[in-house]
Formats: C-alpha cells, sequence, structure tokens
C-alpha cells in the first residue's frame, strides 16, 4: 500500500537526524583522512506532496552535510542531475571521487 509506504518513508526521515548524530558520536574520527561525502541533487519522492519532498530533501542534505564532520579533511559534493542512484546516473563523478581520495591519500593535501 502506498500510503503505509509513505508514513514510513516520513517516520524514518523524522528520525534521521538523531540517527546521524548518534552514528557521527559514536564514530572513531576519521582525522586528516580524506573523505568526499556525494550527494544527490535531484531527488524524487513519489506520492510525496512538494512540501514533504522538501522538508526530507532538507533532512537529507542535513545527514549527508553531517557526514563530512567525521574527517577534518572533507568534502560534499552533489550531482546536481542525478536521483538516487548517483553510481548510475553520474559514474564519471564517482570514478573522479574515488580517485581523488585515493590520490590525496597517497600523496597528501585536501580534497
Amino acid at each position: 500500500n502506498s500510503t503505509r509506504h509513505i508514513y514510513a518513508f516520513a517516520d524514518e526521515s523524522a528520525t534521521i537526524n538523531k540517527s546521524v548524530a548518534k552514528a557521527t558520536d559514536a564514530a572513531p574520527s576519521l582525522g586528516e583522512k580524506p573523505l568526499i561525502v556525494l550527494s544527490a541533487g535531484a531527488r524524487q519522492y513519489p506520492g510525496f506532496t512538494k512540501g514533504q519532498a522538501k522538508r526530507f530533501n532538507e533532512r537529507t542534505n542535513e545527514f549527508e552535510a553531517g557526514l563530512t564532520d567525521l574527517s577534518e579533511n572533507s568534502k560534499l559534493g552533489v550531482a546536481k542531475d542525478s536521483a538516487h542512484y548517483i553510481q548510475f546516473d553520474r559514474p564519471g563523478l564517482v570514478v573522479d571521487s574515488i580517485r581523488r581520495v585515493v590520490d590525496v591519500a597517497r600523496d597528501g593535501g585536501r580534497v
């Protein structure tokens, strides 16, 4: 039932920031290890009102931005034209980000 799915999704979104806070508090710091967090810029939420989609998108953006706090050498990259599956929509961006992390880990510097 799509209505039940929407309510479950909304419940999950309401607790996502608390979950992130717990996870980042419990996670050991990565220190200066390089980290690139990729975020989808064209998310879609079928069955949501515009207001619901906007709120969920804001929470998701906060969550992903919060992940960059795990490292002192981190960057948030937004794939503006990508939906949830960035690896399918923008494989080049994913590969470039991985290469950048490997290069920085090997040679030093900032991501």
